[in-house]
């Protein structure tokens, strides 16, 4: 055993497919299937690398000298020495989101096992009964797919809607709201994300914790039908 990594760790393997990938994260058939996209990967072991929600459609461009979680200096490894006695023995899962940029998703993150009938992972078990009831009427969808439009200032922001939709040939975008009006940050957030999607003039369907949340099937039903939305429109905001 060595000091730093286990003797059988292979810095050199591509973490989805296992080929050689010259000391990269991936090899070159893996990086250019998901250059662009984003991913969910789960570790184990700080060795087994494996995608969980094929769903999501990204990938990575690290630099070989970083750390897959911290972006330290691992000298060609994937995880630094404190990231590898952190990790190892354990099961991560990051979110890996246009071949560049980690998040560590929390702790109970997998362990809540909020998993949906087609397999994506879900932050709550709202989002899971949206996400079921769009599989179960065979409505195509994305969870958390990213887009980027333009702000008041003109400049690109990256969103991450709920949900992206096809009703017939069109985009449908849903977002969920929590209720928690004592939460400044969500609620600016909030506040600027509406005003984003109205000034790129998306088709935007707006749910509710406070009103929703107990009978989302129904209140599916009613928002994604054509004939009580419209196109190119914020729609169901709050009444105030």
């Amino acid at each position: 055993m060595s000091n730093y990594y286990e003797d059988d760790y292979n810095e050199s393997e591509c973490i989805l497919c296992g080929e050689d990938a010259n000391g990269y994260l991936f090899c070159k058939s893996c990086y250019r299937k998901y250059k662009d996209q984003s991913i969910l990967v789960k570790i184990d072991n700080c060795e087994d690398f494996e995608i969980i929600d094929e769903n999501y459609e990204e990938c990575f461009d690290f630099d070989i000298s970083e750390c897959v979680t911290c972006g330290d200096e691992a000298n060609g490894h994937k995880f630094c020495n404190k990231c590898y006695h952190k990790y190892k023995n354990k099961t991560l899962t990051l979110k890996i989101i246009n071949c560049k940029d980690v998040e560590i998703l929390e702790e109970d993150f997998t362990s809540k096992k909020l998993i949906t009938k087609d397999g994506h992972i879900v932050r709550s078990k709202a989002e899971r009964e949206v996400d079921n009831y769009l599989f179960d009427n065979n409505i195509k969808h994305a969870y958390e797919k990213e887009i980027k439009l333009k702000n008041q200032y003109g400049e690109m922001i990256p969103l991450h809607p709920d949900f992206c939709i096809f009703i017939g040939d069109k985009k449908v975008y849903i977002e969920y709201w929590g209720y928690d009006e004592s939460n400044i940050e969500y609620t600016e957030t909030k506040k600027s994300k509406l005003n984003i999607y109205k000034n790129a003039g998306l088709t935007l369907i707006n749910l509710y914790e406070s009103t929703d949340a107990k009978d989302i099937e129904s209140a599916l039903e009613y928002k994604l039908n054509p004939k009580n939305y419209k196109e190119g429109k914020i729609n169901f905001l709050e009444e105030k």
